[in-house]
């Protein structure tokens, strides 16, 4: 194993092409970010070094996009960025250093609903409430509510690259598709200037086990362990580094007929379990001091005793 490896996002699971897959995509992320000046390309190259933990990749990439920021068509994708590199790393030193040339491309860029909220949010944390409220004041009036990033996970979810690796095509993951892999699988979403985390699993159903580790928000890491025997699924949310615990937001999407008991840390809970796209969401709020265990049992709907 590589020192990537060691040190980024790794996976494991029942599928020894999509481990394969996996490691060659992180290995080769850096290099493939920087041979076209395709905006697009370059993006979906530092969203995705970002859903892997590597920082400096991203930021390289971000780099880029600030000095092509004069140009239109590099504004709005110049502002997405920051809006995640900050999310990911809760650098506030460098989000006020670099906020007065956010504010200059403001003025130029396409803006939707969903970035101004985003910048909105990032201004809350960095201390500029002033331009906060304007933020979101803007993206009240705007009509626009598309992420230009949004169509990456119906083509890169796990479904799709599941289907890709196993055609036997090389493994040249597209452009934003490890972001889009992470997010479908995982659903990691950071907020490291708040030293919180939200983590939204949703394993593909013929999966009876998963294994990430080095889940990387701002300067702490954690893991996520998966298995499931017949009808009970059982997740178990690891610290890994770190000094503070992370506030974790963790709802799993499991499938089964309905849900029949949760249990945390071994005590029963009774959770707001609601169903979502064929899937049942089991919503959860932890601080990660230790490792929590989350399991949870389905019934079939012949049998009336659920959580709710």
């Amino acid at each position: 194993m590589g020192k990537r490896e060691h040190e980024l996002v790794q996976l494991r699971t029942p599928d020894a092409k999509l481990d394969l897959a996996w490691r060659w995509a992180i290995q080769h992320i850096d290099s493939a970010s920087m041979t076209t000046n395709s905006a697009s390309h370059r993006i979906g190259r530092a969203l995705d070094a970002l859903a892997i933990g590597d920082f400096a990749t991203a930021r390289g990439i971000l780099d880029w996009l600030r000095d092509q920021s004069d140009e239109s068509e590099f504004a709005a994708p110049y502002l997405w960025l920051v809006t995640r590199y900050f999310a990911a790393t809760g650098d506030i030193g460098w989000a006020r250093h670099v906020w007065r040339q956010v504010r200059d491309v403001l003025i130029r860029a396409r803006t939707s609903a969903a970035l101004l909220r985003e910048l909105a949010n990032t201004a809350e944390s960095i201390g500029e409430s002033a331009h906060h409220q304007e933020l979101l004041a803007a993206a009240s009036r705007e009509q626009n509510q598309g992420d230009p990033n949004r169509h990456l996970q119906g083509q890169f979810g796990p479904a799709a690259l599941l289907g890709r690796i196993a055609s036997g095509r090389d493994p040249a993951w597209p452009p934003g598709s490890v972001a889009a892999f992470v997010s479908g699988l995982l659903g990691i979403e950071p907020d490291a200037a708040r030293n919180r985390v939200g983590l939204r699993p949703s394993v593909p159903a013929d999966w009876d086990r998963l294994e990430a580790d080095n889940l990387r928000v701002g300067d702490g890491t954690l893991g996520l362990r998966y298995e499931r025997v017949e009808a009970e699924h059982r997740f178990r949310v690891l610290p890994q580094t770190g000094g503070v615990p992370f506030r974790v937001v963790f709802e799993p999407a499991v499938t089964g007929d309905r849900v029949s008991t949760v249990i945390i840390d071994g005590q029963a809970a009774q959770l707001d379990v609601r169903r979502v796209n064929e899937r049942w969401l089991c919503p959860v709020q932890v601080d990660l001091d230790r490792e929590r265990v989350v399991t949870i049992f389905m019934a079939s709907t012949g049998n009336q005793n659920t959580t709710k």
